[in-house]
């Protein structure tokens, strides 16, 4: 059990390991991302313990306004949490839930519950 959890701490932490290979940093964003009045609009839902969709490729130092339905969230998954901006959030269920950030670096910014056990979900950051 504790090796499966590995993972969950590397989340957490903000890290970018996949000690067990269980990630597919590769695979291609699963959501077009709309650019409205200078902002980019993420629009996401949790279901159960699942972020769906759970990729994105944002723009580095274009705002971000990432919209999560959290109405379908459960257990731990009903708090997101983006180690690496400095972001934990617990979900309402009776309203779209928004986070704002405008990514400063190229990279990856990986997201998940506040105990690593959902997702991770990830934003890939491309230069303009």
């Amino acid at each position: 059990m504790g090796i499966f959890s590995i993972n969950n701490g590397f989340v957490l932490a903000g890290g970018n390991l996949d000690f067990l290979g269980l990630q597919n940093d590769n695979a291609p964003p699963n959501a077009d991302i709309k650019v409205t009045d200078g902002k980019q609009i993420v629009d996401m839902k949790v279901v159960g313990l699942d972020y769906v969709p759970d990729k994105f490729n944002i723009k580095v130092g274009v705002p971000v306004e990432w919209r999560i339905d959290g109405s379908g969230a459960q257990g731990c998954a009903q708090i997101i949490a983006v180690p690496n901006l400095g972001i934990t959030k617990r979900l309402l269920r009776d309203e779209i839930n928004i986070i704002r950030f405008t990514p400063q670096k190229e990279g990856t910014i990986k997201f998940s519950c506040g105990m690593g056990m959902a997702g991770p979900g990830t934003f890939k950051v491309q230069a303009k």
